[in-house]
């Protein structure tokens, strides 16, 4: 007679997000989807910020001496 398994079912929640974390997260997925949707605009706060210039161009002689290398 051939003996069934038993599948062996985790009880262990340190595993898992707690029930306050799953909380804000969902809340604040809703709150994106909404903006999203243009359904919130007003209550929202959103700050800019100036993106930093791009780096300058810099051949490859330029990136080994700032590297430390020697070139030749």
């Amino acid at each position: 007679m051939k003996v069934a398994k038993t599948r062996k079912i985790q009880t262990n929640k340190t595993n898992y997000m707690s029930e306050e974390a799953f909380a804000d997260l969902k809340e604040a997925m809703e709150g994106a989807l909404a903006f999203e949707r243009g359904e919130r605009s007003r209550d929202l706060k959103v700050t800019r910020i100036q993106a930093p210039r791009p780096p300058k161009a810099m051949s490859p002689k330029d990136i080994a001496l700032f590297l430390g290398c020697g070139v030749g």
